[in-house]
C-alpha cells in the first residue's frame, strides 16, 4: 500500500537512530517504519527500533511478523501503554510514530497525551507520524492544533496519500 512505502520511505531519508511506533496491532507499519534500518530493505542502521502494543496477543503476534523481516531482534515489540512508556523513556526519540487508540471512547485523541509525554525526549528537528490525519481528524483535532501550531513545531502538513492520511510533522 501507498502509505506503508511513504512510511519507510519517510525513514529510509531520515534515518531515524531511536524510533518508538506507538499502537502497532499486528505489525504492518510498524515493519514500515523499521524495515529502512532491519531486513532485506536496509538502507542504514538505527539504535533503537521500538513498537508498542498494549494488547499482549497483538504484541506478540506483531513481533513474531517482525522477526520475519529482522532476525536480529534490533527491532522489537512490546507490550506497553504507549503513554507510560514514553513517559519513563530515558533516552532521546527521534521519531514518534502514532498509530494507537485510547481506551473509554478517546480513540486517536490519545496521540496528544503520547506526544507530551515524548516531547521532553525529542530533539529539535525529530519527526512525528500521526496515522489517519483524514479519518480520524475529528478525534484528532487537539493533537493537530498542537503540531501545526509555530509555536511547536516548525513544520506540519497533512500528506493525503489514501482515505486515512498521515501528519508529518518536524519539531
Amino acid at each position: 500500500p501507498r502509505m506503508q512505502r511513504l512510511i519507510y520511505a519517510i525513514n529510509a531519508i531520515r534515518r531515524p537512530e531511536v524510533m518508538i511506533a506507538a499502537g502497532v496491532f499486528c505489525g504492518d507499519t510498524f515493519i514500515s517504519n523499521a524495515g529502512a534500518a532491519v531486513g532485506p530493505g536496509a538502507v542504514y542502521r538505527a539504535r533503537s527500533l521500538l513498537g508498542l502494543e498494549i494488547n499482549p496477543a497483538e504484541a506478540e503476534r506483531a513481533e513474531r511478523n517482525m522477526r520475519k523481516i529482522d532476525p536480529s531482534g534490533l527491532a522489537r515489540v512490546v507490550t506497553s501503554d504507549a503513554v507510560g512508556f514514553c513517559d519513563s523513556w530515558d533516552d532521546e526519540i527521534d521519531l514518534l510514530y502514532l498509530d494507537a487508540d485510547g481506551d473509554g471512547g478517546r480513540g486517536k485523541a490519545i496521540y496528544l497525551e503520547i506526544t507530551h509525554k515524548a516531547w521532553d525526549k525529542m530533539p529539535a528537528g525529530a519527526l512525528l507520524l500521526a496515522h489517519n490525519s483524514i479519518n480520524s481528524m475529528r478525534e484528532m483535532k487537539d493533537y493537530l492544533a498542537f503540531v501545526r501550531d509555530p509555536a511547536n513545531c516548525r513544520a506540519s502538513i497533512n500528506v493525503v496519500i489514501d482515505s486515512e492520511g498521515l501528519e508529518v510533522s518536524i519539531k
